[in-house]
C-alpha cells in the first residue's frame, strides 16, 4: 500500500531558498510553497499542511505577525510552525516559541542538523494524528466510537439549535447477537458496518459502534422521513443476512427547549428496546 507523502509548507519569498529547503527535505515530501504573508495564510487555510516552515523576513509582513495570525484561527490554529531565521537570536527564538512555534532554525545550521529537525516535528505530527484515530474508532468495525458519537452529537446538536435545522438518529442492532460465536458475531458486525456505511450519501452522516452488537448514525439536517428511508436501504442491504431492530427520533432544537443532546439519544434508544421486543 502507497503511503501518503505529509506537505509541508514552505513560507519563503526567495525562490533560491525555497528550491534549497525543497531539495534538502527530499522525496519523502509535498511541498507548497507561499511568497508572502498572505498568500501563507489562504493556503494554510485552504490546504491545511501537515508542517509549516515559516521565514521570520516576509515581504509583507514579519514571520510574527504571521505566526499570531495563524495560531488565532480555528482551522490553523493547531498546525506546527517552524521559524526560519538568517541570524541566531535569542531574542527572536524566545518571541517565536512564546508566539506558539514549535522550532527555530537558522538557515547556517548543517543540512543535517534542519533536515532531521524537520523529520522529527513530522513524525510528531504522525503519531499525534494515529493517537487521535485510535480514540475516535472502533478498530473492529472502522465505524467512529460511542465517545466520538457523543462529542458529534453535542456538536450537531447546537449547529441545529442555532439554525434550526432538523436533526435524525438511528439506533440499529443485531438481533439475538449473544447466541452467535465469535467468530460468526464478528463477520455479522462487520458486514452490517459496511452496510450502513455504504448507504450514507453526505460527508456529514456518520455511524458509530454505539454498543457491543448496537450502531448509530447521526444524521445532521435530516427530517424523520429522511432517516426513515435511510432506515429501509440498509435494511434491504443486509435483507437475510441477519435480523435487526432499529429505533429512529428526529427534533429540531430551540434555544427553550429543557430537552438535551443526552435525553435525544436516551429516547431514540428507548425506541430502539421497543422495535427490538416486537422483533424477540
Amino acid at each position: 500500500m502507497k503511503k501518503n507523502k505529509n506537505t509541508i509548507l514552505i513560507a519563503e519569498s526567495e525562490a533560491d531558498h525555497f528550491s534549497l529547503l525543497e531539495k534538502l527535505l527530499g522525496k519523502e515530501y509535498t511541498f507548497l510553497r507561499a511568497e508572502d504573508g498572505a498568500r501563507t495564510k489562504d493556503i494554510a487555510k485552504e490546504l491545511s499542511p501537515d508542517l509549516i516552515i515559516l521565514d521570520v523576513t516576509m515581504p509583507d509582513m514579519s514571520g510574527f505577525d504571521i505566526i499570531s495570525s495563524l495560531k488565532a484561527m480555528e482551522t490553523t490554529c493547531e498546525i506546527p510552525i517552524i521559524l526560519l531565521s538568517d541570524v541566531n537570536s535569542t531574542k527572536e527564538e524566545e518571541k517565536g516559541f512564546s508566539l506558539g512555534a514549535v522550532d527555530y532554525i537558522q538557515k547556517s545550521l548543517p543540512a543535517m542538523i534542519v533536515k532531521s529537525r524537520v523529520k522529527n516535528h513530522m513524525d510528531s505530527v504522525n503519531q499525534k494524528r494515529l493517537l487521535e484515530k485510535v480514540n475516535i474508532f472502533d478498530t473492529f468495525t472502522g465505524t467512529y466510537n460511542g465517545n466520538f458519537l457523543k462529542t458529534r452529537l453535542s456538536q450537531e446538536w447546537r449547529r441545529s439549535m442555532r439554525d434550526g435545522m432538523p436533526l435524525s438518529i438511528m439506533l440499529i442492532g443485531i438481533d439475538d447477537f449473544q447466541e452467535y460465536d465469535e467468530e460468526t458475531g464478528g463477520l455479522l458486525l462487520q458486514g452490517v458496518a459496511e452496510a450502513i456505511t455504504a448507504n450514507l450519501k453526505r460527508p456529514m452522516d456518520i455511524v458509530a459502534r454505539l454498543d457491543e452488537e448496537v450502531f448509530a448514525v447521526l444524521m445532521p439536517n435530516t427530517p424523520a422521513y429522511g432517516a426513515e428511508v435511510l432506515a429501509e436501504n440498509i435494511c434491504k442491504a443486509i435483507e437475510g443476512t441477519v435480523g435487526v431492530s432499529i429505533g429512529i427520533d428526529s427534533i429540531i432544537p430551540e434555544m427553550d427547549n429543557t430537552s438535551s443532546h443526552e435525553a435525544f439519544l436516551h429516547r431514540t434508544r428507548i425506541a430502539y428496546e421497543h422495535d427490538k421486543k416486537g422483533n424477540g
